[in-house]
């Protein structure tokens, strides 16, 4: 059986294998209640460092492709390069309460 607590996804970088870019480190999950699988990962958007309600990317899970013992390697949209999806951007506080 192929599993993931959240604890060990949250100490994992992402990576776009789209583009080569670093997204960050896993700051959310959601879960289908009714099936208990993962629906989304979300990592912190770019932001200015003083900036005080930075935006969070969501990344549907369906865009993830592998995860490794370090990394989770995603395929999202940056300028049509890729074909999933582009990701979603919420605010930071959403997080919290949906």
């Amino acid at each position: 059986m192929n599993g993931y607590c959240s604890g060990s996804l949250q100490d994992k970088e992402v990576i776009n294998i789209c583009d080569g870019s670093r997204l960050g480190y896993v700051c959310d999950l959601a879960v289908d209640s009714a099936t208990g699988r993962i629906i989304s990962i979300s990592v912190p958007g770019s932001g200015s460092l003083f900036q005080l309600h930075p935006e969070v990317i969501v990344i549907p899970w369906e865009c993830v492709e592998r995860v490794g013992t370090d990394a989770i390697l995603v395929s999202i949209a940056s300028k049509e390069k890729c074909s999933c999806r582009p990701p979603q951007k919420k605010p930071w506080w959403k997080c919290f309460f949906e």
